[in-house]
């Protein structure tokens, strides 16, 4: 279910998943928030909204927020791309 939800955005996606400590560990290790809200018989997240960007080595080098524009977001990643 997760896998087709991610991939409806972009085929491709991959969608990542672990137990409930990885899960934790990893959004600490980024900083990043979630919170899972009940909602009658089923829930919703509410999420950190932040798209990571990687060089080939798998370096993190970039976190683009939701609140940057699309020139803000292309131009950190032309400097993204001249550094590396």
């Amino acid at each position: 279910m997760l896998d087709a939800y991610v991939k409806s955005f972009d085929p491709s996606f991959e969608a990542l998943y672990g137990t409930l400590e990885q899960t934790a560990a990893t959004a600490k290790e980024f900083g990043v928030f979630y919170e899972k809200i009940p909602s009658g018989s089923t829930y919703t997240l509410s999420h950190t909204a932040t798209s990571f960007v990687f060089d080939s080595r798998g370096t993190l080098r970039l976190g683009l927020s939701q609140s940057l524009t699309a020139q803000e977001c292309a131009e950190d990643l032309l400097t993204v791309m001249e550094v590396c």
